[in-house]
Order: C-alpha cells, then sequence, then structure tokens
C-alpha cells in the first residue's frame, strides 16, 4: 500500500471516475477535479503528492492551471503529469516549459500511469529532501538540464514508434542533426542512436518491474520489432536477461 496522495483533473465525468477506482484500489488517496480551476483550488488545499491533468478542459485548461501552479509558492513543487490525445512536439515542449513533469498519451494501460506515478513522486521526493537537507546544493536548472529533459520527453512520446530516430528527434527539437549529435555527445559522450536505446531499454525495465505484460509487448512497448534483439540489448545493458527478472 501506499500514502501517496493524487489529485486527478479531468473534465470527462467517465475518465475521472476510472482513475480514481483504479488508483484508490491500488493504495492511492485520490481526489479529484473537473476543471483547471477547481483543480488549482483544490491542489492549493490539500497539497498532494502529484497531480494527472488533462490539458483540454473547461474554464481554465491544463497549461493555465500549471501556471499557476508554479507561481504560488504552496504548490510549486507539485508535479504534475499531464493526460492527453496525440500531440505535437511543439505542445510537449510548450508544456514542458511551463513546468510539466511528464505526459501519458491516451489510450493507455493504467500500469503506465501507476508507473509514471511511481517515477515522479520519487523523484520529486528525492529533490524536496535534498532542499530541505542541503539548500547550497541546489542550483538554477541548466540549459543542459531543460535540453535533456526536452529529449527525454520526445523520446517517451514515440517510445513504441519503431521508426524514431535522429531525424525525427532534431526536427522535434528544432535543431539540426548535427547539432544534435554534438551537444548529446558533450553533455552525456552518447551518439544520438545509443540514447534512444538506452531510454528504450530503462522504460522496458520499469514495465517489467511493473508487470506490464509478456515480453513480446513489452518489448513492443519499448519501440522494438524484434524480441531476440531486445534481449540481446537488454542483456548487454543491464548484465542480465529480461527473463531472469
Amino acid at each position: 500500500m501506499t500514502n501517496t496522495k493524487v489529485i486527478i483533473v479531468e473534465d470527462e465525468a467517465n475518465l475521472r471516475q476510472t482513475f480514481s477506482d483504479v488508483l484508490s484500489v491500488k493504495g492511492y488517496t485520490v481526489e479529484t477535479a473537473n476543471d483547471g480551476q477547481a483543480g488549482f483550488e483544490l491542489i492549493k488545499k490539500s497539497l498532494p503528492d502529484i497531480v494527472i491533468s488533462d490539458i483540454m478542459m473547461p474554464v481554465k485548461d491544463g497549461f493555465e492551471m500549471l501556471k499557476d501552479l508554479k507561481s504560488n509558492e504552496l504548490t510549486q513543487l507539485v508535479p504534475v503529469i499531464f493526460l492527453t490525445a496525440k500531440v505535437g512536439f511543439e505542445a510537449r515542449l510548450e508544456g514542458l516549459e511551463f513546468g510539466a513533469d511528464d505526459y501519458l498519451t491516451k489510450p493507455f494501460r493504467m500500469e503506465e500511469l501507476v508507473l509514471k506515478i511511481r517515477n515522479t513522486v520519487e523523484t520529486r521526493k528525492k529533490l524536496i529532501q535534498t532542499i530541505q537537507n542541503e539548500p547550497a546544493k541546489i542550483t538554477v536548472e541548466s540549459q543542459d538540464d531543460r535540453f535533456i529533459k526536452s529529449v527525454k520527453l520526445i523520446i517517451e512520446g514515440e517510445i513504441s514508434n519503431p521508426n524514431f530516430g535522429m531525424v525525427d528527434l532534431a526536427s522535434g527539437l528544432s535543431i539540426s542533426t548535427s547539432a544534435l549529435q554534438k551537444k548529446l555527445k558533450r553533455i552525456c559522450n552518447k551518439s544520438v542512436s545509443q540514447f534512444i536505446r538506452e531510454y528504450r531499454l530503462k522504460r522496458s525495465r520499469d514495465l517489467i518491474d511493473l508487470g506490464y505484460g509478456n515480453l513480446s509487448e513489452i518489448s513492443a512497448k519499448a519501440g522494438f520489432t524484434s524480441l531476440s534483439y531486445f534481449s540481446k540489448c537488454f542483456k548487454s545493458f543491464f548484465g542480465v536477461n529480461p527473463t531472469e527478472l
């Protein structure tokens, strides 16, 4: 069981209820709101561990709500995951600029939402602990940090697309392929293909740990077209076969 408090902001009543029911069964404490303004007021009052929000909503949309959250001292550290229909790179990066922590594209399996909630909450708790215990270590997010965050967000949006590669990533970032190659090499000492492949593998391990499905389903979800190639890459990167986990 978990003590994690989740607020769901979603204008579609059926979806809102479904998310609430499933997360409650999994041990989360859940509250809901049906638009961005109501969500903002509820978040200020309840101070949840995480917010799951739609983008297109009446009264106040998800982006406007997020800007309000990040401008408020009480709520600026509350992480937000957007649930949305398929959106372009520009919209994803717009949300990132406002301070969104992640996206999940509809339709999705609830295991994916639970995974993102778990990972995002753990990351934010570590940040808050650092702020409380070692404030001198907190620095303003660098341009390189923001760049890598943008790269990961774009890859995540295309995680199941086996054809997604360097040209697509560069296009999403609005830079040339050569600039992308040089920047990733300087920051991470990795090629673009290596960075994308390792991101896919880390995502697949999360799905295995979560019991998402069989290995064929997981490898496809992570963008691998061949189970044997996936297993070979997994063994090379993690040192164990995926069947051993």
